[in-house]
């Protein structure tokens, strides 16, 4: 009788997203748990995807206004889930398979002779505005802030001694069933047709889940 109490109180915790003791597992940066993740197919994980994706196009859009509203230089593609196990923000469990990360990198250059902290202050009054904890570093001559937004998001914003100015937005971990499975299910279905520069808020559409392969994998 005591064991079969033990085992239904056992899993009426897990179920509840608790682990033994009474401690709550691991959430992610959406605050779910992997117990919680497990119960969603790969489309819900790509539709879910693509909400956090447009989510961080508007996190750095927002931030972008800030400094510079004509055209930024892009970092490179973003579209396609990261390789997780390591990032901005710990996730007790997590490795190369069972989670991802984000993130979009934007850079721009203010006039000839703007002073770093110049360079720094809108943004910082940006950050401080929203609420959001800030971290103030200085690396090789380069002067960097960051935002934790509280939320699962963390952006960086760099005043570079060459006069560049990049921003940075990444995601704190997530939990995914297939982290291959789902980088596929997005790559697959993905144009690669980032621009070399765009307005802030400019990217290119998301895929939709309904929408061709047109990147097969390669065997």
């Amino acid at each position: 009788m005591l064991r079969t109490i033990t085992t239904a109180t056992l899993a009426l915790g897990l179920l509840a997203g608790c682990a033994v003791g009474g401690d709550r597992m691991p959430s992610d940066a959406a605050g779910l748990t992997q117990h919680e993740v497990a119960e969603m197919s790969l489309h819900q994980e790509f539709d879910a995807y693509r909400d956090h994706y447009e989510h961080m196009q508007q996190l750095l859009r927002n931030a972008q206004l800030e400094v510079h509203d004509g055209e930024w230089e892009w970092g490179g593609g973003d579209d396609v889930p990261g390789i997780g196990g390591d990032g901005v923000a710990p996730l007790p469990g997590s490795d190369t398979k069972n989670s991802y990360d984000m993130s979009t990198t934007r850079l721009w250059s203010p006039p000839s002779g703007t002073d770093q902290q110049q360079a720094l202050k809108p943004m910082i009054d940006y950050f401080t505005e929203q609420g959001w904890t800030i971290e103030r570093r200085t690396i090789t001559g380069d002067q960097e802030i960051w935002a934790t937004t509280g939320d699962g998001w963390q952006i960086q914003y760099t005043a570079q001694k060459n006069g560049d100015n990049p921003i940075t937005v990444y995601s704190e971990p997530f939990w995914t069933n297939d982290a291959h499975k789902l980088r596929r299910a997005v790559a697959g279905r993905s144009k690669a047709d980032c621009p070399d520069r765009s307005l802030p808020g400019v990217s290119p559409a998301f895929p939709q889940w309904d929408d061709p392969i047109i990147n097969p994998p390669k065997i």
